[in-house]
């Protein structure tokens, strides 16, 4: 019981449900009100059919020939149902629209946030291997994972409440049906759970030998370094790199598939053993005449719904605690914040065109380096004059450069620029003054025009 406990437990801590409830209230709270609504009509919907059908059967039953009272009864009976049957399709197929709107807006609504997180994080981020694992998984949860998460939470909610309607009807046959059901399904969910588990593991430890094979497919396959790969006969080398890197990581995933695939046939052949176990004790409370044959019919219809909602739970749940890791590495990112010590100042820039910048006694140390990049650096750039900042690689040449930019701040001293120290500039502002070119620049596929530049 208590690792049963202890499952459950990592369960709702990983799944981070009540996060997912309050992501999609706000992103589209309307749509969300709109499907919880439908779920629950279609459901009483559902129950109705039900029940009226056993009403049907019991009348059918225990009516005697040529009766005019109960053919009344019996054709109340059959519209009630039919209706009820009717209806529960109509608003089935609205509610599954209803979804279909709120898990799309909540997607986009995930991939607006990534994108305005990761324009705005500072470049510090993007020079962390572990921020680059992060910011991968959330942008691989794209359109869909999201999406299914949503649906299939959803999902989960209609069968649970479809199964409290059919477990209403097991317990008018007999209050044993449904706990029997249970115990025989338990073990297929443990195990997918278990596996779910420790897919996720497994994908958070190859994210880094995932970002590595798509750099290597990146230059196969982009026109960036296309020259220089045939000019230097790189591309079997590349090729060669790539597959040795996916041939791991499918190696391990297969690995861990077929043993999720052994016990899930054990399990899933426990399950259907419980199925004729659960035919077998009613037939023998028939025979006894302990049930009507109301409770038989009903039994029938509702018996094999009960086993495949349970089946669905127990795979909706595995689905959702696969790819709640994309989910998870989503609100992970959006809650990573800028260093406080990254100023936003406001005072306007200088006007004049005799400008000139001064570095006094800069110090520089990378976040998470241990050695200093640049230690004391005083120069002045006066204003109209070519400066060439000349050194060994590794120097600081392009840290300088950044700090410039105020893509960094100093870990001591200050910049001037015209006697004012750039932190106290708004830094959209300050670099709206800045023309530069980076060794590793990037080539956009776009026009330059000027309404990129607000």
């Amino acid at each position: 019981m208590s690792s049963i406990r202890n499952r459950i437990s990592y369960l709702k801590n990983s799944l981070n449900i009540s996060a997912i409830f309050r992501l999609v209230r706000t992103a589209a709270p309307k749509w969300f009100s709109i499907s919880l609504v439908l779920i629950l009509i279609e459901n009483l919907f559902f129950f109705s059919s039900l029940y009226l059908m056993k009403l049907l059967i019991d009348v059918v039953a225990k009516t005697q020939l040529h009766s005019a009272d109960a053919q009344k009864e019996i054709i109340i009976y059959v519209v009630l149902s039919g209706v009820a049957g009717v209806l529960y399709f109509v608003i089935r197929s609205f509610s599954s629209y209803s979804i279909e709107v709120l898990s799309t807006k909540v997607a986009e609504y995930i991939n607006n946030k990534v994108h305005e997180k990761a324009v705005n994080l500072q470049l510090s981020f993007y020079e962390s291997p572990s921020y680059y694992d992060i910011l991968k998984r959330a942008m691989e949860a794209g359109t869909d994972k999201p999406g299914l998460v949503i649906t299939t939470l959803i999902e989960i909610m209609k069968n649970s409440l479809s199964l409290i309607a059919v477990a209403s009807v097991l317990l008018l046959i007999n209050w044993l049906l449904l706990p029997i059901i249970a115990l025989f399904i338990l073990p297929t969910l443990l195990i997918r759970l278990k596996f779910s588990k420790k897919l996720n593991e497994l994908r958070i430890a190859q994210t880094p030998l995932e970002r590595k094979s798509s750099y290597y497919s990146n230059l196969i396959t982009t026109d960036t370094a296309a020259k220089e790969i045939r000019t230097y006969s790189l591309g079997l080398y590349l090729k060669d790199k790539f597959s040795a890197i996916r041939s791991a990581l499918i190696k391990d995933k297969l690995s861990l598939s077929l043993k999720r695939t052994q016990l899930e046939v054990v399990t899933t052949t426990l399950s259907y053993v419980g199925i004729f176990f659960c035919i077998g004790f009613i037939a023998l409370k028939a025979v006894s005449g302990e049930t009507s044959t109301g409770d038989i019919t009903l039994f029938l219809v509702a018996f094999p719904q009960a086993f495949g909602i349970l089946q669905n739970i127990a795979g909706g749940v595995s689905i959702v605690y696969q790819n709640t890791i994309y989910l998870n590495s989503a609100f992970e990112l959006m809650e990573l914040e800028n260093n406080s010590e990254h100023q936003h100042g406001s005072r306007p820039i200088p006007v004049n065109d005799e400008v000139s910048i001064q570095l006094n006694n800069v110090r520089f140390t990378y976040p998470h380096a241990e050695r200093e990049t640049l230690t004391g650096i005083n120069l002045t750039i006066p204003s109209g004059k070519i400066i060439a900042l000349v050194g060994l690689n590794g120097a600081g040449k392009s840290t300088l450069i950044k700090l410039l930019c105020r893509l960094y701040d100093p870990t001591e001293g200050e910049i001037l620029y015209g006697n004012t120290n750039i932190r106290t500039f708004e830094p959209q502002v300050y670099r709206r003054q800045l023309g530069v070119v980076f060794q590793d620049f990037n080539k956009y596929s776009f026009s330059a025009g000027r309404t990129f530049f607000r």
